[in-house]
């Protein structure tokens, strides 16, 4: 059976990096029942949920990723410059080249938007996601990034009477915990490492599984979405199923290990 891979993933990777990166962190869920024809579909209902795999069987904690807002206000003029970093030391642009600014669009709403889509479009290294609400622009360290950006700081300049509150300090990063990992990936494979396994809330018959991404707490009850980042494949005895088990019949109290297990990146 082919993968099912999310929008979410695709879009991540299209725009900011490694597959790797994506679902480093996350965890794995097998479920029981109808298995959804997309990954961005619903999945079963809290009773279809057979186990939540984590690393060693470890209570799991989902990666917040740490961000920081500036506020535009005036009615006129331009933004500038826009930058993170580290205080005193490096900083990143991301708005753009210097010399390139921002002017002030119809209203501040429209103006905040027009930042956002050229961070979009030029997006430095390190990456980050942005994300705009009225006058407020939001700036996330790129996932996977858990902690290290905490006390980073968003820096920018304007000028012609358009306003902004900054300097702003990236807060909130927390670190996955007990997320899932693999090796790098080699030839298009990526390799569980580490010890994957849970233990087994409801018993039943495995028939497909599903690996979020590690800013998703997704043991639940997970709605459909184009923006969640999620990998879907079969359960089953035998090689034609994405994951091959020794049995798929799982028995709440138990820990069900996962002993091998890659994910092979689609050729075309």
């Amino acid at each position: 059976m082919a993968l099912l891979w999310s929008t979410g993933i695709r879009q991540f990777v299209a725009q900011h990096g490694s597959y790797k990166r994506a679902l480093q962190g996350g965890v794995m869920v097998l479920y029981s029942g109808t298995v959804p024809a997309s990954a961005d579909l619903v999945a079963g209902s809290y009773t279809t949920q057979l186990v939540c795999i984590s690393l060693g069987s470890g209570s799991y904690t989902p990666e917040t990723q740490a961000s920081a807002s500036l506020t535009l206000s005036g009615s006129g003029g331009s933004l500038d410059a826009l930058w993170v970093g580290i205080p005193g030391e490096t900083e990143v642009q991301i708005m753009g080249p210097v010399g390139l600014a921002i002017p002030y669009n119809t209203d501040l709403t429209t103006t905040a938007s027009d930042v956002v889509a050229q961070i979009q479009t030029y997006l430095s290294n390190p990456e980050y996601e942005v994300s705009s609400n009225g006058a407020i622009i939001t700036v996330k360290s790129l996932m996977g990034s858990g902690i290290a950006q905490n006390g980073f700081e968003l820096d920018c300049t304007s000028s012609g009477g358009l306003l902004e509150n900054c300097p702003q300090t990236f807060a909130g990063g927390v670190a996955a915990v007990n997320g899932l990992t693999y090796l790098y990936g080699i030839a298009g494979v990526l390799t569980k490492t580490g010890t994957w396994s849970g233990v087994i809330l409801n018993t039943g018959t495995a028939s497909y599984w599903r690996i979020y991404g590690p800013t998703a707490n997704e043991w639940g009850a997970p709605l459909a979405s184009t923006s969640a980042i999620r990998v879907q494949g079969t359960c089953g005895v035998g090689a034609t199923f994405d994951y091959n088990m020794s049995s798929t019949s799982l028995t709440a109290g138990q820990t069900h290990q996962i002993d091998n297990f890659n994910l092979e990146i689609p050729v075309s």
